[in-house]
């Protein structure tokens, strides 16, 4: 049987501060991790000093959305159709989990 005991913190910017412990719970640990992890959705894009495309997220962060595959594919973000169909879309936002500053 799987058990886990989670304690959830959000803060005011809905990052999340979780602590857990879990025994034989590999599937209910993803689950976790679904649920946690901060999303935020996608505003606009640009580019950074380097000219790499980063997201515009609704909390005030960027997010890189890198087409480099085999490591990562997303053809979507090399033409402006692409990029335009994605504003709404949800990212996890890993600097809302870090509770860092606004970028913009």
């Amino acid at each position: 049987m799987d058990h886990i005991d989670v304690n959830i913190v959000l803060t005011d910017r809905g990052a999340v501060d979780c602590d857990y412990k879990a025994e034989h719970s590999g599937g209910l640990r993803r689950l976790l991790a679904v649920i946690i992890f901060v999303k935020q959705k996608i505003i606009g894009f640009d580019k950074d000093d380097e000219g790499h495309w980063r997201a515009r997220l609704e909390c005030g962060h960027y997010r890189h959305v890198r087409h480099d595959p085999p490591l990562t594919k997303r053809e979507w973000v090399l033409t402006e159709m692409g990029r335009r169909n994605k504003i709404g879309a949800v990212l996890e936002c890993r600097k809302c989990d870090e509770d860092s500053p606004a970028d913009f």
